[in-house]
C-alpha cells in the first residue's frame, strides 16, 4: 500500500526528493557543500575577484635592498609571511628567508632555508593551529623534491633536515611549485620545454598516491612565471620581467575544468605619484589568493620598485566588498616606511614591536637616510655600523631632521649605552660608550680623529674613563689641522688642561690641549707624529 503525504506526495517521490536535494549540494567541481544555500552562495561568488577595481594595501618593510619572491597570509590574516632569496656562495645553491610579519608587513621573526633554491612560490597550509610550507628542494642528484615543514622561528633548515617531510613521488623536474587551495594542491612543474599546472587531492600527495585530477599546459610566452595561486576551478599566474622589457606584466587566469585560459590583465599599476615606477625599476613578484573563513576573497599581487639599494615591496589588492573593509582596517594601524612627509607618530609597529628591521651585512644609517622622528631598530649580527656587530641589539632613534639626530643602544649584556650623530655624508659618527650601569668606569673606546689625522706606529689613539680619570693613548700623525681629535660630553674636562707630548725616539716635545668642549688640539713643533699617553682627573 502506498503512503502518502500532504500535497499527495507519495513515499517513493518523498525519497527521490531528499537524494535530489543532497545530490544538489555538490557542485562541478566536486565540492560538497553544507548546504544547498551554501553552494548557490558561493557560485554566485564566482564572478572572480578579477572584477573588482585594484586597491593598494600595504610596502613590505623588509630588510633594506631585499627584493620578496612571494607572500602569504594565515586565514585570520594575523600573520604575513614573506621570502627573500640570496646567493651566498659562488656555485651552491640559492638560500631563501621566510619572514613572519604583522598583517601590515613589519617583521616578527624568520627562519633560514639554506641552500635549499629560491624561494620562489611556497604553499601555506594551516593544520591543527600551525603553520606549515610546501617547497621545493634540490635533490642532490636530478630536478627537485617536494618538501612540507612547520614554521619555526629562528631556525636554520637544509636539504637533508630530517624535520623536512619529503614526498619523492612529485619531484624530478627543474621545479616543483607547490600551491594549496582548501583540500587541493597543485604542483606546477617545469622543464625545458614546457610548464604545467597539475591539480591534485591534498590527501593523495601526503599518502603518496600519485593521481592527478586536471592539468593545464601554460602557453611559452608566459613562461617568465613570477607568481601562482588557485581558487577552486581557477589557477592565477603572474608572468612578465623587468619593466615589461622582454615580456609584458600580465594576470592571467586558467580553468582546470577547460584547461584554458578565460581572463588576462595587465599589470599596469605599482608605479610613484610621478607616473614612473622609482628608481626606473618595476617587476611583478608574488600572487597569493586569501580566502577567509566566510569565502570572502582578495587577490595580492606584488610589485617591486626602487633602486637597487632602496627596494619598495609593495603589495595591491583586488578585493571582495567584505575584504576590502576588512583590509581597510588592517591598513589603518600600518606605519609608512622611511616617511619622507610626515611626522613618525610611533616608535614602534602596530604590534608593538621594533619599526626598522636591519638585516647583516646592511647599514643602520641607509635605513634612516629618510626617515624623521622617533623609532625603535632591531638589528641583526653583522649590521655594518652596529655598537655591537658581533650580536644583535634594539636601538633607540631620535631624528630631528632628516640626516641629523642620534640613537641610543643598550648592548646584549645589558650593560653599556651607546649614542651616535648621524651626519648628512651618508655616515654615522664613531660610537661612543657613555657610562656602565652603576660605574663610570668604561673600556678602551676609538678617539674619533678629525681633519685627515691617523694613527702612527699601529698604536691606535684611544681613550676610557677609570672612576674620574680619563686615559689616553695611541700615536698620531698631524692632518690638515692642529685639532686632531675631539672627546663626547661625558668624558671632557671641567677645565682646560695642557700636557707635553713627545716623538718617537727624538728629545723634541710638542703641546697637547684638551679644552672643554672636547676639543684635542696638538702643536707638533715640527714633529711629524707624537705619542699622546696620559692620564687627567675630569674633576679638576
Amino acid at each position: 500500500m502506498e503512503k502518502y503525504y500532504r500535497a499527495n506526495i507519495i513515499e517513493e517521490d518523498f525519497i527521490e526528493l531528499i537524494n535530489e536535494v543532497t545530490k544538489s549540494r555538490i557542485d562541478k567541481y566536486g565540492n560538497i557543500h553544507e548546504k544547498l544555500a551554501n553552494r548557490l552562495d558561493e557560485e554566485s561568488k564566482e564572478y572572480s575577484v578579477l572584477q573588482s577595481p585594484v586597491s593598494y594595501y600595504t610596502t613590505i618593510n623588509l630588510p633594506q635592498g631585499d627584493i620578496m619572491q612571494g607572500f602569504y597570509f594565515t586565514k585570520d590574516a594575523k600573520f604575513l609571511f614573506a621570502v627573500v632569496a640570496k646567493k651566498e656562495e659562488a656555485g651552491a645553491e640559492e638560500t631563501y628567508t621566510l619572514y613572519r610579519l604583522s598583517p601590515t608587513g613589519n617583521i616578527l621573526d624568520k627562519m633560514i632555508m639554506k641552500n635549499c633554491g629560491h624561494g620562489t612560490v611556497l604553499a601555506i597550509e594551516e593544520n591543527k593551529g600551525e603553520v606549515y610550507f610546501w617547497s621545493d628542494v634540490p635533490t642532490g642528484i636530478k630536478g627537485k623534491r617536494l618538501v612540507r615543514f612547520k614554521y619555526k622561528p629562528n631556525v636554520i633548515y637544509y636539504p637533508s633536515s630530517s624535520e623536512l617531510e619529503k614526498y619523492d613521488n612529485f619531484g624530478d623536474t627543474e621545479v616543483v611549485y607547490p600551491v594549496i587551495n582548501d583540500n587541493y594542491i597543485i604542483l606546477c612543474r617545469k622543464t625545458p620545454s614546457s610548464w604545467q599546472a597539475e591539480k591534485r587531492f591534498l590527501v593523495d600527495v601526503k599518502s603518496g598516491k600519485d593521481e592527478i585530477i586536471s592539468s593545464i599546459e601554460i602557453p611559452v610566452n608566459l613562461y617568465w612565471m613570477q607568481g601562482i595561486t588557485a581558487d577552486s576551478d581557477y589557477l592565477y599566474w603572474l608572468s612578465g620581467d623587468t619593466n615589461g622589457e622582454k615580456l609584458p606584466m600580465l594576470i592571467s587566469r586558467f580553468r582546470f575544468s577547460t584547461g584554458k585560459m578565460d581572463v588576462q590583465l595587465p599589470l599596469n599599476y605599482g608605479e610613484g605619484t610621478g607616473g614612473e615606477a622609482e628608481g626606473n625599476y618595476k617587476e611583478p613578484e608574488g600572487l597569493f589568493l586569501y580566502q577567509d573563513e566566510r569565502g570572502a576573497k582578495s587577490l595580492f599581487v606584488g610589485v617591486v620598485t626602487g633602486s637597487y639599494i632602496d627596494r619598495n615591496n609593495k603589495v595591491f589588492a583586488y578585493h571582495s566588498e567584505e575584504n576590502f573593509v576588512k583590509f581597510l582596517g588592517l591598513k589603518s594601524q600600518d606605519i609608512p616606511k622611511n616617511p619622507q612627509v610626515m611626522q613618525q607618530k610611533a616608535i614602534t609597529g602596530p604590534d608593538g614591536r621594533w619599526l626598522f628591521y636591519v638585516r647583516a651585512g646592511s647599514k643602520i644609517f641607509d635605513t634612516l637616510e629618510n626617515f624623521k622622528g622617533l623609532a625603535t631598530i632591531y638589528c641583526e649580527p653583522g649590521v655594518l655600523d652596529s655598537p655591537s656587530s658581533d650580536t644583535s641589539c634594539r636601538i633607540l632613534a631620535n631624528i630631528q631632521d632628516v640626516g641629523i639626530g642620534n640613537l641610543i643602544n643598550i648592548d646584549w649584556k645589558n650593560r653599556m649605552w651607546f649614542t651616535s650623530i648621524i651626519k648628512s655624508n651618508g655616515a654615522l659618527l664613531p660610537w661612543q660608550r657613555v657610562s656602565t650601569l652603576g660605574t663610570s668606569d668604561t673600556d678602551w673606546m676609538n678617539l674619533q680623529l678629525l681633519n685627515g689625522a691617523r694613527l702612527a706606529w699601529s698604536y691606535t689613539p684611544q681613550y676610557r674613563q677609570v672612576n674620574n680619570r680619563l686615559q689616553l693613548k695611541g700615536s698620531v700623525i698631524r692632518g690638515t689641522s692642529d685639532i686632531i681629535g675631539n672627546l663626547p660630553v661625558t668624558h671632557r674636562p671641567l677645565r682646560q688642561v695642557r700636557l707635553p707630548v713627545v716623538g718617537d725616539g727624538s728629545l723634541n716635545t710638542g703641546r697637547m690641549t684638551i679644552s672643554t668642549n672636547g676639543e684635542i688640539v696638538i702643536n707638533f713643533n715640527g714633529l711629524e707624529a707624537v705619542w699622546i699617553d696620559c692620564e687627567i682627573d675630569l674633576n679638576i
